[in-house]
């Protein structure tokens, strides 16, 4: 089975690797061309023009790479953006894929999906266009009409992305290695949590500075609190995936991973980020625990326990669940939960607008102050119309998710797929507890992740025994 679908992959991209190794003759006798008459500028803008046309090519015919790129793009932002001398404004890579992605999106729908493929999960993309369409409304009606609309990008982005990795990730090979890629997405984040607490002054002084101030520890697009909420969807399927395995290679890796990953999360210092994948983990342990699945799992408990007892913010994190009733974050957190009730009483129809919440707020912290809370801040920002159409969305895709569990014949894949209805269960306590969904990276992520689990369920068997990997 290996074999055909490897040979099947060969087949379908060796006449790509000819058009693009003639492209790249061209690009070269091109160059070459222009040098020898010293158009150096000219010979440049060419050749990234050819480069240009050769990607977005390479993208048409093979769809599901863009997804990935668009993934990795994220982690690319996070490092360095592309700056426009002209204006001194910054642009992420996101932002120049993310149009592209948008324009295949439509391509693939309209010219290449069977009719068969528009109509699966259209319950979820139907309440997920419905409720896209009754944000968009409120946005009018908002204060910060611009902050609205970047709101409701992050939520349009989600929809994008899901409906497209459904559209294009569908074989074996696709759903492995978009698996891989996710894990390696939070490897990656990982590293450059580790990598800014080294530019703090080295490991003893930068976890010294992030004791006293904890959103040190940030990206270009993110800070303690919110990169936790990766860890919170990523670990568990990771977890599930090191337990389905059967390669000695993979289970290697991903135990090296694990690791990295639940030190980084603990470094974010955030509490509710890390109740949540307790609660995450407990779910998938629960189902999970098994003669044969005892001993990996006592293992991971035992990896677990090692990191808290060697990391120094052990203390930390633990003193602040012990005292959460006196912080000042849950103070602030309950003030601003009042206020949020309050604006969906004056406005309980149509709400206040994505990410307006701030400026009907006593309590101010800031004009796009989140609720934090997913069920008070769709009341607030989008009143009870769209609460009650993106609610029940996420309700029923929890639901297929669990459902996907419960059908499932395969023992092996029964263990990878409830190991996101762990994810699933601790992203939904985290959105009780932390903005997660409203944030563009981590929409794109979630329903990246559910498309692409959605589509391992209905692969044949012979099919997700290739996922899982060999007997080695």
């Amino acid at each position: 089975m290996n074999q055909i679908i490897r040979n099947e992959f060969i087949s379908k991209t060796e006449p790509l690797n000819k058009v693009g190794f003639s492209i790249l003759l061209l690009i070269e006798i091109i160059l070459l061309a222009f040098l020898a008459f010293e158009y150096s500028v000219i010979a440049i803008i060419t050749v990234v023009a050819i480069i240009g046309v050769f990607i977005l090519y390479w993208f048409y015919k093979t769809p599901f790479a863009l997804v990935h790129t668009f993934l990795l793009s994220i982690l690319a932002g996070a490092v360095e953006t592309v700056k426009i001398s002209t204006t001194k404004s910054q642009l992420a890579f996101v932002d120049i894929l993310f149009p592209l992605l948008i324009a295949m999106f439509l391509i693939k729908l309209f010219f290449h999906a069977s009719e068969d493929e528009k109509q699966k999960y259209y319950l979820i993309i139907g309440l997920y266009g419905i409720y896209l369409i009754w944000s968009l409304m409120t946005v009018f009606i908002a204060v910060d009409t611009t902050l609205a609309l970047a709101y409701w990008r992050n939520y349009f982005a989600g929809f994008i992305l899901f409906a497209y990795s459904l559209l294009t990730i569908k074989s074996a090979n696709q759903i492995k290695l978009s698996i891989i890629l996710l894990i390696t997405w939070g490897i990656v984040l990982a590293i450059l949590e580790f990598s800014v607490i080294i530019t703090l002054g080295g490991t003893s002084e930068g976890l010294m500075k992030l004791f006293f101030t904890k959103n040190l520890l940030a990206t270009s697009w993110g800070k303690s609190n919110y990169l936790a909420a990766f860890y919170v969807l990523i670990i568990p399927f990771t977890v599930g995936f090191l337990l389905a395995s059967k390669s000695k290679i993979t289970k290697t890796v991903l135990s090296f991973s694990l690791l990295l990953m639940f030190s980084a999360v603990l470094v974010t210092l955030s509490k509710g980020g890390i109740l949540a994948l307790g609660v995450g983990l407990s779910v998938f342990v629960v189902k999970a625990i098994k003669p044969r699945t005892i001993i990996p799992i006592l293992s991971v408990i035992a990896l677990v326990a090692i990191i808290l007892l060697l990391n120094p913010m052990t203390y930390v994190i633990f003193e602040g669940l012990t005292n959460v009733d006196n912080s000042f974050s849950t103070m602030t957190r309950i003030n601003f939960y009042v206020d949020t009730w309050h604006a969906f009483l004056n406005h309980p129809l149509t709400g206040v607008g994505l990410g307006n919440l701030g400026f009907y707020a006593l309590f101010k912290i800031s004009a796009s102050a989140s609720a934090h809370n997913i069920v008070l801040g769709m009341l607030g920002e989008t009143g009870i119309v769209g609460a009650l159409i993106f609610l029940p969305l996420l309700g029923y895709a929890y639901f297929r998710t669990i459902k996907n569990y419960y059908t499932e014949k395969n023992e092996r894949i029964k263990i990878l797929l409830w190991s996101f209805v762990g994810a699933f269960t601790g992203v939904l306590v985290h959105s009780m507890i932390e903005p997660n969904f409203e944030g563009f990276q981590f929409a794109v992520m979630f329903w990246t992740s559910l498309a692409v689990f959605f589509r391992l369920s209905e692969l044949s068997e012979e099919e997700k025994s290739y996922v899982l990997g060999a007997d080695n």
